[in-house]
C-alpha cells in the first residue's frame, strides 16, 4: 500500500439538548419534542480535503414516520451543501446551522457552508434551508409560504429589507445593486434544481420570513432579505404564529 495513501475519518456524534441548539434566538419557549445534533467529519490528507458538518435532528414527534422523514431530510440538506462546490480537493469546508424557528407546528432551519481554499482571498459562503410542517411532514418552499404573484414581485423591495448589518450605506447599496443587476425576482421560487444549488432559499423566524439570495460582492456570498409577517399579511399562505 502506498505510504502516502491518506486516511478518511468519519465521525458521527450525537449530543442532546432541550429543544435548543446553536444560535437559536427565535426558538419557541417550549416544544413537545427535542432537537439533537449530529456531527460528520471527513479528512483526506492526500488531496488536502477537510470537511466538517453539523446538522440537527428531531426526537419525540408523535408520528415516527414523519420524524424519520424530517431527520433524513435535515441530514440530506446539510450534506448536499457539498454538492454546491465543484471541487473538494484543497478545500476546508464547514457546514453549520441555526434553528431559526421551532414550534409544535413548524420547524425552520438555516444552513450555512464556508469553503476555504488556499488560492482564494475570501471563503466561499453559501446558504440553504429546510422548513417543515410537523403535523404532516410536508417540506415548505417559499411558494408554499407566500403567494408569489405580480403584486408581490412588484413590491418585493418595498416589503423586504436587507437584514444584515453592513459597515456603511455604500456597502449596502453595492449589494442591492448587485442583486438588482443579476437576479430576477420572478425567479424567487427557483429553490431547487437538478444540480441542487440555485443560490436561493428561505426560512422563518418568530416574526418574519427571510429569503437568502446569492451575491457576488466581496466576501459575502449571500444576502438576507427579511419581511415581518405583518407586512406580508396579504401574501401569507399559512398561519405561522398560531
Amino acid at each position: 500500500m502506498n505510504k502516502f495513501v491518506g486516511f478518511i475519518v468519519l465521525v458521527l456524534l450525537m449530543s442532546l439538548c432541550p429543544s435548543c441548539t446553536r444560535d437559536n434566538t427565535d426558538m419557541a419557549e417550549k416544544t413537545t419534542y427535542e432537537i439533537t445534533e449530529l456531527n460528520y467529519s471527513e479528512y483526506d490528507n492526500t488531496v488536502n480535503k477537510d470537511v466538517s458538518i453539523v446538522y440537527p435532528q428531531v426526537n419525540g414527534l408523535p408520528d415516527k414516520n414523519i420524524e424519520e422523514f424530517i431527520c433524513v431530510n435535515l441530514k440530506e440538506t446539510a450534506m448536499d451543501m457539498l454538492k454546491s462546490y465543484s471541487e473538494l480537493n484543497d478545500m476546508k469546508i464547514e457546514v453549520t446551522y441555526s434553528v431559526t424557528f421551532a414550534s409544535d407546528k413548524i420547524l425552520s432551519v438555516h444552513f450555512v457552508s464556508s469553503a476555504f481554499h488556499s488560492t482564494q482571498a475570501y471563503p466561499l459562503i453559501r446558504s440553504s434551508s429546510a422548513n417543515f410542517l410537523l403535523e404532516t411532514g410536508d417540506k415548505l418552499e417559499i411558494n408554499d409560504i407566500l403567494l408569489i404573484d405580480e403584486e408581490f414581485i412588484k413590491s418585493f423591495y418595498e416589503i423586504f429589507h436587507l437584514s444584515r448589518d453592513y459597515s456603511s450605506e455604500e456597502e449596502k447599496d453595492l449589494i442591492l445593486n448587485d442583486i438588482r443587476s443579476t437576479f430576477d425576482i420572478e425567479d424567487i421560487t427557483n429553490t431547487r434544481s437538478d444540480n441542487f444549488y440555485t443560490g436561493i432559499c428561505s426560512f422563518l423566524t418568530k416574526d418574519s420570513v427571510v429569503i437568502s439570495i446569492e451575491i457576488r460582492y466581496a466576501s459575502r456570498s449571500y444576502a438576507l432579505f427579511e419581511a415581518n409577517y405583518s407586512d406580508l399579511a396579504k401574501f401569507l399562505k399559512i398561519d405561522i404564529q398560531n
